[in-house]
C-alpha cells in the first residue's frame, strides 16, 4: 500500500472545523467520489480507497451531487470515447487491479 501526504494550510482546516483525522477522512471519501462519478474508480475500489464499505459509500453518493452508475464488468473493458484513462477496480481477492480501457485485444 502506498501513503499519499497532503500539506493543508491550519486556515482551511480550521475553516472546515475539523480535526486532522476528519480532514484526511473528507478529502479521501470526496476523491473517491470524484474518481468514481469520472469513471477511474467502479464503487467497491471507492469504497475501499475511501474506507468505507461499498453501501456505506453508495448510500452517500448523493451528498456529493453524483449518481450511482456502477458500470458492469463488460463497460470497464469496453473503450469510451470521452477518456483514455484507466479504471481501477476490485477483483476478486478484493485487491485493486488496473483496467486499460482501450485493450480489447486481451
Amino acid at each position: 500500500m502506498c501513503q499519499v501526504t497532503l500539506d493543508v494550510p491550519d486556515e482551511i482546516r480550521l475553516a472546515l472545523k475539523a480535526t486532522p483525522d476528519d480532514l484526511a477522512f473528507k478529502i479521501r471519501f470526496a476523491a473517491s467520489v470524484k474518481l468514481y462519478e469520472m469513471g477511474q474508480l467502479s464503487a467497491g475500489a471507492a469504497a475501499q480507497l475511501a474506507g468505507v464499505s461499498e453501501p456505506h459509500f453508495l448510500s452517500h453518493l448523493a451528498d456529493y451531487g453524483v449518481t450511482h452508475c456502477d458500470p458492469g464488468e463488460d463497460e470497464l473493458v469496453r473503450p469510451r470515447p470521452a477518456t483514455g484513462l484507466p479504471v481501477w477496480h476490485l477483483g476478486g481477492a478484493g485487491r485493486l487491479h488496473r483496467r486499460d480501457l482501450y485493450d480489447d485485444a486481451r
